[in-house]
């Protein structure tokens, strides 16, 4: 990092210079940030050019949170070299999705895909979502903060004001939106969000 805030050109060996325009459009970041994220990464990764867990969970950002780690191994299963590091994409991804600026619904989607919560093959499955995949949201998210007894309480009582204000939900489920506004409502947004 401190090579890009001198002015020298941030790099690595191993590490293609990315398309700037390409990360700019399929993030929340400017160029100017990208390129700090660059530098960060560049000093972090391995000589594989693959940025580690270890290294990845020791920023100090992303310590304390439960779901980095979860997205990290999700990125490094679509990377080139699956479950060894991430690439400078998959990092800017997950620093996206966790970015105070990144849509609350864009959050839930990601979320729902790096849970496997709600992403099944049939359009209309996917469109709803019952107590126990919520649940299994909720335990993921708060793995280690909660303990199971009050997530089973938090979680009855959020099910028992969903279906009061829509009884259908109860049989049907809720969507992913109304997920995203729940998460909201309850504060839980700042699992899935890190300063970056």
């Amino acid at each position: 990092m401190f090579s890009f805030l001198w002015a020298k050109k941030a790099g690595h060996p191993a590490v293609d210079e990315p398309n700037w325009k390409e990360l700019k459009r399929n993030s929340v970041f400017l160029k100017s940030e990208l390129r700090i994220l660059y530098a960060r990464f560049c000093d972090s990764v391995q000589s594989d050019g693959l940025l580690s867990k270890a290294r990845f969970m020791f920023m100090p950002e992303l310590a304390y949170s439960p779901f980095a780690a979860l997205a990290f191994h999700y990125e490094a299963e679509k990377s080139k070299s699956p479950g060894e590091g991430i690439d400078f994409q998959g990092f800017v991804n997950i620093l996206s999705h966790l970015s105070p600026k990144a849509d609350p619904h864009d959050k839930v989607e990601y979320m729902c895909a790096v849970l496997k919560v709600g992403v099944e093959e049939d359009v209309a499955a996917s469109r709803y979502m019952h107590k126990e995949e919520i649940s299994s949201i909720l335990y993921q998210l708060c793995l280690g903060t909660v303990p199971p007894p009050v997530l089973e309480q938090i979680m009855d009582q959020m099910w028992e004001t969903i279906t009061a204000a829509d009884p259908v939900a109860r049989t049907r489920g809720i969507t992913k939106n109304d997920l995203a506004a729940l998460f909201s409502s309850l504060d839980l947004d700042t699992f899935l969000t890190v300063p970056f």
